[in-house]
């Protein structure tokens, strides 16, 4: 494998060879830099369980981007998730063991879909969730026994 000065590369296995044409790594933008913020624990098991009993409310079209999702809320040690899609509305709330600041995000209908599929249910995993600005995050742990054993600190490690 060869780099050319303009960017391009060169790959030769046995008698194949291909050419591919590159870029600069300065011409790629750069990854936005995301603070660390305080991760929301919840166990998949009651998240799925969430997802499933309001996922059906959440609107199919395209005219209203907050609709075609469902809001996730933490309020103190309040996670709810709530979708509408204007003409039923499912909300569904659970207690988290610790208080956090109140965060929110709207996430697609499309993504939960995916969720649902790939992540079967387990009561002994548990997801930590971090709010951004835009976005939320979803980071799976495993936890034996208890989440007492877990300190703040071990979250981010």
């Amino acid at each position: 494998m060869k780099t050319e000065d303009n960017g391009n590369c060169i790959i030769r296995c046995e008698k194949s060879v291909f050419k591919i044409m590159g870029r600069n790594a300065d011409e790629f933008p750069s990854l936005p830099i995301v603070e660390k913020q305080e991760a929301v624990v919840v166990s998949q098991f009651s998240l799925r369980n969430m997802i499933n009993q309001t996922i059906f409310s959440t609107a199919n079209g395209e005219n209203n981007k907050k609709m075609a999702g469902e809001y996730f809320e933490i309020k103190d040690n309040l996670f709810s998730v709530t979708s509408l899609d204007g003409h039923r509305i499912s909300i569904r709330k659970t207690c988290l063991k610790d208080s956090y600041s109140e965060q929110s995000a709207i996430v697609p209908k499309e993504v939960l879909w995916i969720y649902r599929r790939l992540f079967p249910v387990d009561w002994m995993t548990w997801w930590r969730c971090i709010f951004f600005k835009n976005s939320i995050f979803f980071f799976t742990m495993k936890i034996p026994q208890s989440l007492r054993s877990l300190s703040r600190e071990s979250i981010f490690m």
